[in-house]
């Protein structure tokens, strides 16, 4: 009967440990969506206010060359990066 009462009690200490972890886990993975639902909330903000407001264009130094006028517009195509 002691036998049997010690592997109930290993059993129990074992499930103990793996709710413990799958808890864990859970709070883990909760925190990380939470954190890429607001990434992705800033991120749509960011592209409606470039969609929005248009982009602040910049008159190049050929702007005063009168054979060949430009106008530069920051954008990723031109700059390379979102920002």
């Amino acid at each position: 009967m002691q036998k049997e009462l010690d592997a109930a009690n290993e059993r129990f200490k074992e499930y103990e440990r793996k709710d413990v972890k799958l808890r864990e886990d859970i709070k883990h993975l909760q925190a990380k969506q939470k954190k890429l639902a607001d990434k992705r909330s800033k991120d749509s903000a960011k592209a409606q206010a470039r969609a929005v407001h248009p982009q602040k264009c910049v008159q190049s130094s050929f702007a005063t060359q009168k054979w060949r006028p430009h106008i530069l517009c920051e954008s990723p195509l031109y700059f390379g990066s979102g920002a």
